[in-house]
């Protein structure tokens, strides 16, 4: 934007270097503080843009944190466990949790934002809470999607290869968001990272396709 104001030096002063530069060197920090207020909206409040702290003060807005709670995998005493048993595992003591706090990156916690934010404009229907999970997580090559089984229950299915960092934050109602009421039971993974369901019939869509082409399914 300091160029803006040395193009408005009139005709007699255009040929003096010397007035131009004086100019220039006045105006340009007004210039910069100009930028910055400009690209404020997108590198502070939009969550497609916005890094670190940035994202931090999203996450106050919409009401969730970066730090999240996931489960200690292998960490304590089990029987017929390898690894756990005697002399190995930790025993696990009164009043302490099974669960680990840890702080998400900026990309994971971006889909936390996304579907929270979804989630509070959600009609409520099954196909809107799909939408959400594909918002979310499109940027994460992860696709998750909801099955309606007619019982009040639904099925999560999950194509990609989630960590098991973001497989907990499917499993704790975050991604999808969990619905009041309604019981999930089951969480399925397809065989093959990437690769869609297979399903009986000559299915062409992303999340299901048929022989030669859709990979099975198996709990996690």
């Amino acid at each position: 934007m300091a160029t803006d104001y040395t193009t408005l030096i009139t005709s007699e002063h255009q040929n003096k270097p010397n007035f131009a530069s004086v100019i220039s060197t006045l105006t340009q920090p007004l210039g910069q503080i100009g930028d910055l207020c400009a690209a404020m909206p997108t590198q502070v409040s939009d969550v497609d843009t916005a890094v670190g702290v940035q994202l931090d003060t999203i996450g106050l807005w919409v009401g969730i944190s970066r730090k999240q709670e996931i489960p200690l995998p292998n960490v304590f005493f089990s029987f017929d466990t390898t690894g756990l048993g005697f002399d190995q595992g930790v025993w696990l003591g009164p009043y302490e949790s099974t669960d680990g706090v840890t702080v998400l990156d900026d990309e994971t916690y971006r889909a936390v934002l996304k579907a929270t934010i979804g989630a509070n404009y959600w009609d409520g229907s099954v196909q809107g809470l799909n939408n959400i999970s594909t918002q979310a997580v499109a940027h994460l090559g992860v696709e998750c999607f909801a099955l309606d089984n007619f019982d009040m229950t639904v099925t999560i299915y999950i194509i990609g290869a989630p960590s098991a960092l973001f497989l907990s934050l499917i499993q704790r109602g975050i991604i999808p968001p969990k619905t009041a009421g309604i019981g999930i039971t089951g969480y399925i993974l397809a065989s093959e990272a990437g690769s869609p369901f297979f399903a009986l019939d000559s299915f062409t869509t992303t999340e299901v396709a048929g022989l030669d082409f859709g990979s099975f399914g198996a709990p996690v």
